[in-house]
């Protein structure tokens, strides 16, 4: 009785890509600014003055401080969702999870930055499903690579970031059945 991986499931999900949904937690910062730049990189462990010394970024080529890359394209840090709702006709589409219970790892990002985030700006972001792609898998049997992508604008419209993300999703059953990595033997 395990959740399993079905067509059925794979074509309903396949139905949303492209449809903008919000994003399921909310920004930790709403108008980001020197102080969230430096606890951002200090967190990351960047001591990169063009982050937080406001007088290195007035010199700079820049003519200010912007945000460390990181910042723009983390998951939750920032970005306002421009989608705040589903569209009517499409919420018995997009309701629950057509894979519910079966595993999801979060596997790889891949991010760009064109235009740097300035002090202040508040940060609009669009998600969606962009790719789902069904393949065999050593480890469990069948994957589903199900792939999201996430858009950063600034307040004047202009582009800042994108985001691929990669969930790959697999039997729980089978995983165990198939025994992959029981070799393995994990040294204390």
């Amino acid at each position: 009785d395990e959740p399993r991986i079905t067509d059925e499931a794979i074509d309903r999900l396949r139905s949303r890509i492209g449809i903008p949904e919000p994003n399921p937690v909310p920004p930790h910062y709403l108008h980001p600014d020197v102080d969230a730049f430096r606890h951002v990189a200090t967190a990351y462990g960047d001591d990169n003055p063009l982050w937080s010394d406001e007088a290195y970024g007035a010199a700079s080529p820049w003519g200010e401080v912007i945000a460390p890359p990181p910042l723009v394209g983390g998951d939750s840090l920032i970005g306002e969702d421009e989608v705040t709702e589903v569209a009517p006709e499409r919420r018995d589409l997009m309701r629950g999870d057509p894979l519910r219970g079966v595993h999801a790892f979060y596997a790889a990002s891949a991010r760009e930055w064109w235009r740097p985030l300035r002090p202040g700006g508040r940060v609009r972001r669009r998600n969606a499903l962009v790719g789902v792609l069904d393949k065999p898998s050593d480890f469990a049997g069948r994957a589903v690579h199900e792939w999201t992508g996430q858009v950063f604008q600034d307040a004047k419209g202009d582009l800042l970031s994108g985001q691929y993300r990669l969930m790959i999703r697999t039997e729980r059953q089978k995983a165990r059945e198939k025994k992959k990595y029981d070799t393995i033997d994990l040294a204390p």
